[in-house]
C-alpha cells in the first residue's frame, strides 16, 4: 500500500513538476502523440512535455515575436535525447509565417549541426523561405538534396517553386517545373493552377491564362475565385475591347454559377 502511494506521488510530481511563470521545463514528462507520417499513415511519437507545449504554442499562433521563437528553439536544442524533427518543423513553421526567413535558414543550419535530420516537411518549409527570399537557386539546390535523401516532392514542393518562379516573372520556367510535375505522377492542385493563372495574368497574357482555366478539369481542378479575379482585373485593364470580353467573361461565370446551383 505504502509503495503504491510513493509510485502515485512521484507520478503526481513527473506530471506536473514545470515552471508555469517563465515557461520552463524542470522534469519533462513523457507523452504520446499521432502524426501524419511523411509516406502515409498515422504515426506514433513519443513527445515530451516540452515538445507538447512548444507545438500548443505554435499551432495557437501565439509565437508573434522572433524572440519567442528563439528561446523555444534554444530549449529544444539544449534536451538529450533530441526533440523529433516534427517539433522543430513547427517553430519554423511559425517563423515562416511572421516572415522571418532569412532566421528560418539559419535555425536550419543549427538543427543540422546538432544532429536532428531533415524530413520532407522541413525541405518544404526551407523551399519556401528561399524562394520568398528571391534565392531560387538555393530552393532548387535543396529539391535535389531531397532527393539524394530519397524523399519526393510532393504537391507542396512543386507549388513553392512554381510561385517564386511566377514572382520573379520567369513563367516559362514555371511551366517547365509544371509539366515535368505532371509527368511524375503529382497531381496538380487548384493552387497550382492558380498560381500560375495569376502568374500569366501579371505578365499581360490573358488568352494563356484562359486556355490553362479551361483546362483544369483534366486535373480535377475546379477553378476559385482566385482564377476568375485575377483574369477579370487584367481583362479590365486591358483596354475597350478586353473590357467589353471581360463583361461577357462574368456573365458566362453567372450563367455557369445559376445553372450548377439548379442542378
Amino acid at each position: 500500500m505504502k509503495l503504491g502511494t510513493t509510485l502515485l506521488q512521484l507520478y503526481k510530481r513527473a506530471t506536473f513538476s514545470y515552471c508555469c511563470n517563465n515557461r520552463s521545463f524542470l522534469h519533462p514528462h513523457i507523452i504520446l502523440r499521432n502524426y501524419y507520417g511523411s509516406r502515409g499513415g498515422y504515426n506514433r511519437v513519443v513527445v515530451t512535455r516540452l515538445e507538447s507545449f512548444v507545438m500548443d504554442e505554435c499551432k495557437s499562433g501565439r509565437i508573434k515575436k522572433l524572440d519567442d521563437a528563439l528561446k523555444y528553439f534554444n530549449q529544444l536544442i539544449s534536451e538529450r535525447p533530441l526533440p523529433s524533427n516534427v517539433t522543430f518543423c513547427h517553430v519554423l513553421g511559425s517563423l515562416t509565417k511572421i516572415k522571418c526567413y532569412s532566421d528560418v535558414i539559419m535555425l536550419y543550419k543549427k538543427m543540422i549541426l546538432v544532429g536532428v535530420n531533415p524530413n520532407i516537411y522541413t525541405f518544404n518549409i526551407l523551399i519556401n523561405c528561399f524562394c520568398r527570399l528571391g534565392q531560387l537557386n538555393h530552393g532548387f539546390c535543396l529539391l535535389g538534396e531531397m532527393l539524394k535523401r530519397g524523399y519526393h516532392p510532393d504537391s507542396v514542393t512543386i507549388n513553392t517553386l512554381i510561385k517564386g518562379l511566377c514572382l520573379l516573372e520567369k513563367i516559362d520556367f514555371a511551366f517547365n517545373v509544371f509539366d515535368r510535375m505532371t509527368k511524375t505522377g503529382i497531381r496538380p492542385t487548384a493552387i497550382t493552377c492558380n498560381t500560375l493563372i495569376s502568374g500569366l495574368c501579371r505578365t499581360g497574357e490573358v488568352g494563356s491564362a484562359l486556355r490553362l482555366k479551361n483546362n483544369m478539369v483534366k486535373w480535377n481542378c475546379i477553378p476559385t475565385v482566385v482564377s476568375y479575379c485575377a483574369i477579370i482585373d487584367t481583362l479590365c485593364k486591358g483596354g475597350r475591347k478586353q473590357f467589353l470580353f471581360c463583361h461577357k467573361f462574368i456573365t458566362l461565370i453567372y450563367f455557369h454559377t445559376y445553372l450548377n446551383w439548379c442542378l
